[in-house]
C-alpha cells in the first residue's frame, strides 16, 4: 500500500499538506514533478484533506519546494529539518 509521511500545517487561511521527499526528487523532470504533485493531491482529496499538496526536498544545503504561489513566502523562511520535524500524519492509499 503506497504511503507518504506528511505534515499538515495551517498558514494564514491555507491548509498546507507538506510532503518531505529525498534529494533524488530534484532530478525528475518538471513535468514529472507536477504530475507527482497532482497524483498526491488526488489521493489527499480522496482521504478527506482540503489543503494543497506542497512537496519539499533537500538541495545544496538548503531546500527546494513545489507549492502554490501563495505559500512561497512561507516556505522560503523554513528549513527542511524544521518541516520534517512537523510530520504528524501519513497519507495512505
Amino acid at each position: 500500500m503506497p504511503n507518504h509521511k506528511i505534515a499538515v500545517i495551517r498558514h494564514e487561511t491555507m491548509e498546507l499538506i507538506v510532503v518531505p521527499l529525498d534529494t533524488v526528487f530534484e532530478y525528475r523532470s518538471q513535468e514529472n514533478k507536477l504530475a507527482f504533485r497532482a497524483e498526491l493531491q488526488s489521493h489527499a482529496e480522496d482521504a478527506g484533506f482540503t489543503g494543497s499538496i506542497c512537496l519539499v526536498w533537500p538541495y545544496a544545503g538548503g531546500m527546494k519546494f513545489l507549492a502554490p504561489r501563495a505559500a512561497h513566502e512561507f516556505f522560503a523562511g523554513l528549513s527542511m529539518a524544521k518541516l520534517s520535524a512537523q510530520v504528524n500524519m501519513e497519507l495512505v492509499w
